[in-house]
């Protein structure tokens, strides 16, 4: 599953063994994942907190970040302010860091 959020809580890695990829990603890469998902790729789930980046992205059909069962393989874009990490501003246009992280086991 591909899934992107406007966080990362450690709270989502249930499982202890698990090690992660981590990078920063460019936003038209989670534009390409947006044009996915309005073309019905199903693998795609939002779990983004944000009215102004609901929004923006298109994506009324969401989950909550507390149901997110990582597994093996599974993609997790995040998106956040790029102000610091306990700003909840995110109404400056392009202010925002992205970043993937991969779920290697």
């Amino acid at each position: 599953m591909i899934y992107i959020t406007t966080s990362f809580p450690i709270s989502i890695l249930t499982n202890t063994t698990h090690k992660l990829e981590a990078q920063k990603v460019k936003k038209r890469e989670i534009e390409e994942l947006q044009k996915r998902s309005l073309f019905g790729d199903k693998q795609i789930v939002y779990a983004v907190n944000s009215q102004e980046l609901t929004e923006e992205l298109q994506s009324e059909d969401k989950i909550l970040l507390k149901d997110i069962k990582l597994q093996r393989g599974d993609i997790l874009y995040t998106i956040t302010s790029d102000h610091g990490r306990h700003e909840t501003s995110y109404h400056e246009k392009n202010r925002y860091r992205y970043e993937k992280f991969k779920v290697i086991y």
